[in-house]
């Protein structure tokens, strides 16, 4: 089973300077704050956080299927 690397000093420090700016937090206020990350590459739909994580970024993989859709 996968497990996720502990969040960096770093990305914590980063993630608290987005709650200064951001009454969420995130953008999305339906996300839980344990899900959030700080992107620190990406690469077609591989993303990498500046904790080392790397994760599939399946939301524009959907949106990019429903524009094919439309076309």
């Amino acid at each position: 089973m996968f497990e996720r690397r502990p969040r960096t000093t770093y990305e914590e420090t980063l993630l608290q300077k987005v709650n200064d700016y951001l009454s969420t937090g995130v953008r999305n206020p339906t996300t839980s704050p344990r899900h959030t990350m700080v992107v620190k590459s990406a690469q077609g739909l591989r993303i990498r956080d500046c904790s080392g994580n790397e994760d599939v970024d399946t939301t524009i993989a959907a949106f990019r299927s429903a524009i094919a859709e439309l076309r």
